[in-house]
């Protein structure tokens, strides 16, 4: 399943807005509900700002509209006034979506799809720890014939199959959006 996250980040805070968020420089809080909201404070050459992760929806083509992005916006802007009242002149500058694959069971698409043709995909949200660990695998399945991360993913039962469109758009971004309701001002 390829779903959708989305993100949006302040212009450069100024002296006075970052002397009314005080705290530290650099911080973040991760969600224990992962459909929750990621709320990071970053600093550097391109300056103080915080940034927004909230909202995920379903998209079997890959891409995104200007729609959900937008609509994706509105929810950036309330959970942001929501925890940083005092910052209520501090505007979002930049908005971005990116994709992350998903199965439903939470396996790999992993191992030797033909002779001589390899998949280590779905990191099913783990990002760059398993995305590495799948990619060692199935390199070293390539190279050695197998190896002890290799036996791992392939252990694994294979992704099951989504079901038709619309169906699978339709029960995927409803669960998506329920999945938002139930985790609240996480």
């Amino acid at each position: 399943m390829h779903i959708c996250l989305y993100a949006s980040m302040t212009k450069r805070l100024t002296p006075e807005q970052i002397a009314r968020l005080g705290g530290e420089a650099r911080w973040s809080v991760t969600p224990s509900d992962p459909v929750g909201t990621s709320v990071r404070r970053i600093s550097g050459s391109y300056g103080d700002r915080i940034l927004i992760r909230t909202c995920a929806s379903f998209h079997p083509t890959i891409e995104t509209s200007r729609m959900r992005l937008r609509n994706a916006g509105w929810v950036h802007d309330r959970k942001f006034r929501e925890r940083f009242p005092h910052l209520g002149d501090v505007q979002m500058e930049h908005r971005w979506a990116g994709m992350l694959c998903l199965s439903r069971n939470g396996s790999a698409a992993f191992g030797e799809l033909e002779q001589g043709v390899f998949s280590a995909c779905c990191q099913n949200g783990l990002g760059i720890a398993r995305g590495t660990q799948q990619g060692m695998g199935a390199a070293e399945l390539l190279l050695q014939g197998g190896s002890e991360i290799a036996s791992h993913f392939l252990a694994q039962p294979e992704p099951p199959r989504l079901p038709p469109e619309p169906f699978a758009s339709l029960g995927a971004n409803t669960y998506l959006m329920w999945k938002e309701w139930r985790s609240g001002k996480e």
